[in-house]
Protein backbone atom coordinates (compact mmCIF):
# COMPACT_ATOMS: atom_id res chain seq x y z
CA UNK A 1 0.00 0.00 0.00
CA UNK A 2 2.75 1.86 0.50
CA UNK A 3 3.39 2.20 -3.13
CA UNK A 4 0.31 2.75 -3.83
CA UNK A 5 0.41 6.16 -1.93
CA UNK A 6 3.64 7.45 -2.47
CA UNK A 7 2.83 7.10 -6.69
CA UNK A 8 -0.91 9.00 -6.24
CA UNK A 9 0.55 11.66 -4.56
CA UNK A 10 3.71 11.86 -6.79
CA UNK A 11 1.16 12.31 -9.54
CA UNK A 12 -1.02 14.28 -8.24
CA UNK A 13 1.97 17.24 -7.00
CA UNK A 14 2.25 19.59 -9.80
CA UNK A 15 5.77 20.24 -8.15
CA UNK A 16 6.89 16.73 -8.97
CA UNK A 17 10.20 15.77 -11.02
CA UNK A 18 8.59 14.43 -13.90
CA UNK A 19 9.88 11.51 -15.14
CA UNK A 20 9.01 10.68 -11.30
CA UNK A 21 5.61 11.82 -12.12
CA UNK A 22 5.63 9.67 -15.46
CA UNK A 23 6.56 6.60 -13.80
CA UNK A 24 3.83 7.10 -11.15
CA UNK A 25 1.38 7.45 -13.79
CA UNK A 26 2.70 4.36 -15.47
CA UNK A 27 2.26 2.62 -12.34
CA UNK A 28 -1.37 3.72 -11.72
CA UNK A 29 -2.63 2.82 -14.41
CA UNK A 30 -0.72 -0.44 -14.54
CA UNK A 31 -2.56 -1.35 -11.27
CA UNK A 32 -6.19 -0.05 -12.54
CA UNK A 33 -5.50 -2.86 -15.17
CA UNK A 34 -4.11 -5.64 -13.32
CA UNK A 35 -7.63 -7.88 -12.53
CA UNK A 36 -7.24 -7.52 -8.49
CA UNK A 37 -5.17 -4.15 -8.13
CA UNK A 38 -8.63 -2.39 -6.97
CA UNK A 39 -7.97 -4.68 -3.86
CA UNK A 40 -5.57 -2.59 -2.61
CA UNK A 41 -7.15 0.22 -3.07
CA UNK A 42 -10.16 -1.14 -0.61
CA UNK A 43 -7.46 -0.68 2.26
CA UNK A 44 -5.63 2.62 1.32
CA UNK A 45 -9.16 4.42 0.82
CA UNK A 46 -9.65 3.16 4.29
CA UNK A 47 -6.79 3.93 6.27
CA UNK A 48 -5.02 6.61 4.39
CA UNK A 49 -4.50 9.86 6.17
CA UNK A 50 -4.07 11.99 2.57
CA UNK A 51 -7.45 13.26 0.63
CA UNK A 52 -5.78 12.13 -3.07
CA UNK A 53 -5.15 8.80 -2.06
CA UNK A 54 -8.43 8.11 -0.30
CA UNK A 55 -10.44 9.55 -3.58
CA UNK A 56 -8.06 7.39 -6.27
CA UNK A 57 -9.02 4.54 -3.95
CA UNK A 58 -12.60 5.39 -3.96
CA UNK A 59 -12.27 6.29 -7.97
CA UNK A 60 -10.63 2.38 -8.62
CA UNK A 61 -13.08 1.01 -6.71
CA UNK A 62 -15.95 2.70 -8.36
CA UNK A 63 -14.46 1.90 -12.18
CA UNK A 64 -14.76 -1.49 -10.98
CA UNK A 65 -18.20 -1.92 -10.03
CA UNK A 66 -18.96 0.29 -13.49
CA UNK A 67 -17.00 -1.54 -15.76
CA UNK A 68 -15.99 -5.04 -14.26
CA UNK A 69 -19.05 -6.15 -12.42
CA UNK A 70 -20.03 -9.00 -14.63
CA UNK A 71 -16.23 -10.74 -14.18
CA UNK A 72 -16.17 -10.35 -10.59
CA UNK A 73 -16.99 -13.17 -8.04
CA UNK A 74 -19.54 -13.91 -5.01
CA UNK A 75 -16.73 -13.90 -2.87
CA UNK A 76 -15.32 -10.47 -4.72
CA UNK A 77 -18.81 -9.14 -4.63
CA UNK A 78 -18.91 -9.91 -0.67
CA UNK A 79 -15.64 -8.05 -0.07
CA UNK A 80 -17.22 -5.31 -2.09
CA UNK A 81 -20.41 -5.33 0.24
CA UNK A 82 -18.52 -5.57 3.43
CA UNK A 83 -15.88 -2.38 2.43
CA UNK A 84 -18.53 -0.36 2.26
CA UNK A 85 -19.68 -1.13 5.37
CA UNK A 86 -16.76 -0.63 6.98
CA UNK A 87 -16.58 2.58 5.21
CA UNK A 88 -19.70 3.96 5.97
CA UNK A 89 -19.83 3.11 9.96
CA UNK A 90 -16.27 4.88 10.48
CA UNK A 91 -17.06 7.90 8.12
CA UNK A 92 -19.93 8.35 10.48
CA UNK A 93 -17.72 8.75 13.05
CA UNK A 94 -15.72 11.44 11.43
CA UNK A 95 -17.19 15.09 11.38
CA UNK A 96 -14.72 16.46 9.37
CA UNK A 97 -14.91 14.28 6.65
CA UNK A 98 -13.83 15.87 3.02
CA UNK A 99 -17.08 16.32 0.74
CA UNK A 100 -14.98 15.12 -2.03
CA UNK A 101 -14.86 11.63 -0.43
CA UNK A 102 -18.50 11.35 0.94
CA UNK A 103 -19.75 12.20 -2.65
CA UNK A 104 -17.67 9.96 -4.66
CA UNK A 105 -18.42 7.31 -1.26
CA UNK A 106 -21.76 7.67 -2.46
CA UNK A 107 -21.54 6.95 -5.46
CA UNK A 108 -19.58 4.05 -5.71
CA UNK A 109 -22.17 2.59 -3.19
CA UNK A 110 -25.05 3.43 -5.41
CA UNK A 111 -23.36 1.43 -8.69
CA UNK A 112 -23.15 -1.49 -6.29
CA UNK A 113 -26.90 -1.30 -5.01
CA UNK A 114 -28.18 -1.28 -8.66
CA UNK A 115 -26.11 -4.04 -9.42
CA UNK A 116 -27.38 -5.67 -6.23
CA UNK A 117 -30.97 -4.44 -5.61
CA UNK A 118 -33.61 -5.75 -4.86
CA UNK A 119 -32.54 -9.31 -5.64
CA UNK A 120 -29.10 -9.86 -3.97
CA UNK A 121 -29.49 -7.21 -1.29
CA UNK A 122 -33.07 -6.92 -0.90
CA UNK A 123 -32.06 -5.13 3.20
CA UNK A 124 -30.03 -2.24 1.99
CA UNK A 125 -32.31 0.37 2.57
CA UNK A 126 -32.88 -0.98 6.22
CA UNK A 127 -29.51 -1.74 6.51
CA UNK A 128 -28.86 2.01 4.94
CA UNK A 129 -31.74 3.66 7.24
CA UNK A 130 -30.10 1.42 10.49
CA UNK A 131 -27.66 4.22 10.72
CA UNK A 132 -29.92 7.38 11.27
CA UNK A 133 -29.58 7.11 15.05
CA UNK A 134 -25.87 7.70 14.79
CA UNK A 135 -25.79 11.24 14.89
CA UNK A 136 -25.64 14.44 12.05
CA UNK A 137 -22.67 12.78 9.72
CA UNK A 138 -24.97 10.00 9.61
CA UNK A 139 -28.21 12.19 8.26
CA UNK A 140 -25.70 14.00 5.93
CA UNK A 141 -24.29 10.48 4.47
CA UNK A 142 -26.88 8.90 3.90
CA UNK A 143 -29.13 11.91 2.37
CA UNK A 144 -26.32 11.83 -0.28
CA UNK A 145 -26.57 8.16 -0.47
CA UNK A 146 -30.56 8.75 -1.68
CA UNK A 147 -30.20 11.60 -3.94
CA UNK A 148 -27.63 10.28 -5.76
CA UNK A 149 -29.90 7.35 -5.72
CA UNK A 150 -31.93 9.51 -7.87
CA UNK A 151 -29.55 10.83 -10.05
CA UNK A 152 -28.27 7.70 -11.24
CA UNK A 153 -31.11 5.27 -10.89
CA UNK A 154 -34.45 6.36 -10.50
CA UNK A 155 -34.25 9.90 -12.52
CA UNK A 156 -35.29 9.77 -16.29
CA UNK A 157 -32.62 9.87 -18.58
CA UNK A 158 -33.16 9.78 -22.33
CA UNK A 159 -29.74 8.56 -23.02
CA UNK A 160 -29.78 5.12 -21.19
CA UNK A 161 -30.09 2.32 -22.81
CA UNK A 162 -33.46 -0.16 -22.83
CA UNK A 163 -31.45 -2.56 -20.41
CA UNK A 164 -30.61 -0.03 -17.85
CA UNK A 165 -34.09 1.68 -18.32
CA UNK A 166 -35.89 -2.12 -17.57
CA UNK A 167 -33.06 -2.26 -14.70
CA UNK A 168 -34.30 1.07 -12.98
CA UNK A 169 -37.69 0.43 -13.66
CA UNK A 170 -37.32 -2.79 -11.54
CA UNK A 171 -35.39 -1.21 -8.85
CA UNK A 172 -38.32 1.83 -8.74
CA UNK A 173 -41.20 -1.19 -8.33
CA UNK A 174 -39.20 -3.05 -5.48
CA UNK A 175 -38.21 0.39 -3.76
CA UNK A 176 -42.04 1.42 -3.40
CA UNK A 177 -42.37 -1.93 -1.49
CA UNK A 178 -39.54 -1.79 0.43
CA UNK A 179 -38.47 1.96 0.99
CA UNK A 180 -40.94 4.28 0.70
CA UNK A 181 -42.41 3.19 4.61
CA UNK A 182 -38.67 4.05 5.52
CA UNK A 183 -38.38 7.46 3.69
CA UNK A 184 -41.38 8.52 5.08
CA UNK A 185 -39.72 8.05 8.98
CA UNK A 186 -36.93 9.45 7.93
CA UNK A 187 -38.11 12.84 7.20
CA UNK A 188 -40.07 12.19 10.52
CA UNK A 189 -37.09 11.79 11.84
CA UNK A 190 -35.48 15.10 10.23
CA UNK A 191 -38.26 17.20 11.62
CA UNK A 192 -37.99 15.98 14.58
CA UNK A 193 -34.15 16.01 15.88
CA UNK A 194 -33.26 19.16 13.25
CA UNK A 195 -34.06 22.52 13.31
CA UNK A 196 -36.21 23.86 10.47
CA UNK A 197 -33.11 26.42 9.60
CA UNK A 198 -30.85 23.21 9.12
CA UNK A 199 -30.09 22.53 5.66
CA UNK A 200 -31.89 18.87 5.82
CA UNK A 201 -34.74 20.69 5.75
CA UNK A 202 -35.08 22.05 2.69
CA UNK A 203 -35.47 18.08 1.24
CA UNK A 204 -38.04 17.72 2.73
Amino acid sequence: MEDLQRAILLASDPLANPRAKEEAIQYLTHLKENGDGWKICLQSSLTSQHLPVRFFSLQVIQEVILHRYAGLSAGDINQLRHFHYVWLTEAINSPNLEEPLKNKFSQTLVLLFKQQFPEKWPTFFTELFSLLDRGVVAFDIVLRVILTIDELVTHHDSSRSIEEMTRSNLIKDAMRLEAVPLFGKLWYQILLQFPSTAPYSALI
